[in-house]
């Protein structure tokens, strides 16, 4: 192969790395597709990875991202016909990868909705700690004892409680995930403490959207 060609698209390599550039340096806001599921630390524009993807690989070859974060890369790889591969330490980082790469049948939809529906009026203050034991777990919420946070950390006890409602692990999946984002919303960078009104809203916004 000459040296100043790209095996994938046949192009001089200068032009691939002014494309590539042009991506990387793209400011236009996260979303589309699955990217909007959950604001991931440290992450990057969509449009970088499906131009590096685009232009170093062809349909059906496989794509590795052996440090995918929140899964940028694995979900323009689909959407761009390749078989992808990808891989994470973080926990977290793996489970919104799995969630934004999995599709939901009508049925499933359907489910969430109807929990959305269900459990935001039994996301109350009054909720007896009992029934939140295994999600309410001081050790586990030792970064929710600020005063701001105080407020909501029942509410969401009380969401995560309620997944078991749902028929599938993919829907649960789903949930939670929505479940996260909102008080990632309700949480980061606060100068007041979120309502319960406000998380009540929010959450059914974001399993609509």
């Amino acid at each position: 192969m000459p040296q100043n060609l790209d095996q994938g698209s046949h192009r001089p390599f200068g032009g691939l790395l002014e494309e590539l550039t042009e991506a990387a340096c793209c400011k236009d806001r996260v979303e589309g597709l699955t990217h909007g599921y959950y604001r991931y630390p440290a992450r990057f524009s969509p449009e970088f990875a499906r131009t590096a993807v685009r232009l170093f690989s062809k349909p059906g070859q496989l794509v590795m991202d052996p440090y995918m974060g929140g899964g940028t890369t694995v979900v323009e790889a689909m959407s761009l016909g390749r078989p992808v591969v990808g891989n994470d330490l973080n926990s977290l980082a793996v489970f919104i990868a799995k969630v934004k790469t999995t599709l939901l049948d009508v049925s499933e939809c359907r489910a969430v909705e109807q929990w959305c529906e269900d459990v935001i009026v039994r996301l109350t203050y009054r909720t007896p700690l009992g029934e939140l034991e295994h999600c309410y777990d001081e050790r586990k919420m030792k970064n929710l004892t600020h005063i701001r946070a105080r407020f909501i950390k029942k509410a969401i006890a009380t969401a995560l409680v309620s997944l078991a409602e749902l028929p599938t692990t993919t829907a649960q999946d789903f949930a939670r995930c929505v479940v996260l984002k909102v008080s990632q919303w309700a949480l980061d960078g606060r100068s007041r403490h979120t309502s319960l009104a406000e998380f009540r809203s929010k959450l059914n916004t974001t399993a609509h959207e």
